[in-house]
């Protein structure tokens, strides 16, 4: 039996998404899947937000997913950049539900201790463990993508390496 992991790192302009997959048997964890989902072409906010949740929703079903996992929303010193973070999270987190699963919140730090074993890790460190762990080859895409990348499969590690 295999378990299906989606990572999200939530963005309302680029949403940063990874499948991880495990096999319960021998406890392999492997990398299936990542991408973005960019939403600069809405000019609207409320469009941006159903293209992240509608988006999400085919992923999901793509790789019929059995556990998610986000990172929690932390507070900006701009009040309006919060709860913009705040609505792409709950798009995610209604896209999940809508296939009834269950989500595992995760904070940055968190994150990033686990990963690393340094909760102020950067990003260049936590994308160069999970190159090298999970054997992934992303060099090829620019830098942004890279990132937004990389944190959604740390997200997902996190939440995968719970599961027995």
């Amino acid at each position: 039996m295999t378990y299906h992991v989606i990572g999200i790192d939530p963005g309302l302009r680029t949403t940063g998404w990874a499948i991880l997959v495990k096999d319960k048997q021998n406890r392999n964890i492997h990398h299936a899947a990542s991408g973005i989902i960019q939403s600069t072409n809405y000019q609207d906010d409320a469009e941006r937000l159903y293209h992240i949740f509608a988006q999400l929703k085919e992923v999901i079903k793509y790789f019929s997913i059995d556990f998610a996992a986000i990172e929690n929303t932390y507070v900006n010193k701009n009040a309006k950049t919060s709860i913009r973070l705040a609505q792409t999270r709950t798009a995610a987190m209604l896209a999940c539900r809508e296939h009834d699963i269950s989500i595992k919140e995760y904070q940055a730090k968190t994150i990033k201790k686990r990963i690393s074993g340094n909760g102020n890790a950067d990003k260049e460190t936590i994308m160069q463990y999970i190159c090298l762990h999970l054997d992934i080859k992303i060099e090829e895409i620019s830098p942004k993508i890279v990132m937004d990348q990389s944190d959604a499969i740390a997200i997902a590690l996190c939440c995968i390496s719970e599961i027995d």
